[in-house]
């Protein structure tokens, strides 16, 4: 069940997308209701759970990264809905769409273990998240896309090509399986520290 924390606002963006109409700014606070219920489950939980092998872990922190993460989506989704009934947006339904998938990748960067996954929701945070910059399509806003987008991609790919670094910095590789946080926390007295 926990997956349906990221899953459900995806399915709800693709849905939000193809509606038109004033429904559409409802739709995220609907889903940040359901994202908060899903969380709330997530945390009380006493155990860590492990939900998809290999690709899915709750730690503690990403407990409180979830949590912060469905507070804000349901504070940001309430306010959204007046935020759109006093603009004039024909894209109401981009704007809904594009916060749905901005939580979901955020949702699932923050509960992934394996490290390439994480890379993608991440990537998937900036792509959706430019979109809403790119909302009111003026040549200020396409500026500040750009300028987001380049600034955001650099970092992202110094994180792919830290993955790769950290991967190769330990001493038996073979060992690892799969490029996961948590196999990787198990082996990190192996890792080559350079002189320290």
């Amino acid at each position: 069940m926990d997956e349906l924390v990221f899953l459900i606002p995806a399915l709800a963006g693709v849905i939000a997308y193809f509606i038109r109409g004033k429904l559409t700014r409802y739709i995220p606070f609907l889903v940040a209701i359901v994202h908060a219920v899903i969380t709330a489950h997530i945390c009380i939980e006493p155990s860590q759970a492990i939900i998809l092998k290999n690709y899915i872990f709750i730690t503690p922190l990403g407990k409180i990264v979830l949590g912060l993460i469905s507070l804000l989506f349901l504070i940001v989704s309430y306010y959204s809905i007046d935020y759109l009934k006093n603009s004039n947006y024909e894209s109401e339904h981009i704007y809904s769409s594009m916060l749905l998938f901005f939580v979901s990748a955020m949702s699932l960067a923050a509960i992934s273990d394996h490290i390439i996954l994480t890379w993608i929701a991440i990537e998937a945070t900036t792509i959706s998240s430019a979109s809403l910059i790119y909302l009111h399509k003026t040549r200020d806003s396409v500026v500040a896309t750009w300028k987001y987008l380049i600034t955001c991609s650099v970092g992202i790919s110094l994180a792919l090509l830290g993955s790769f670094i950290t991967l190769q910095s330990f001493m038996e590789p073979e060992k690892i399986s799969g490029l996961l946080f948590s196999n990787l926390m198990a082996y990190t007295g192996a890792i080559n520290h350079y002189g320290s």
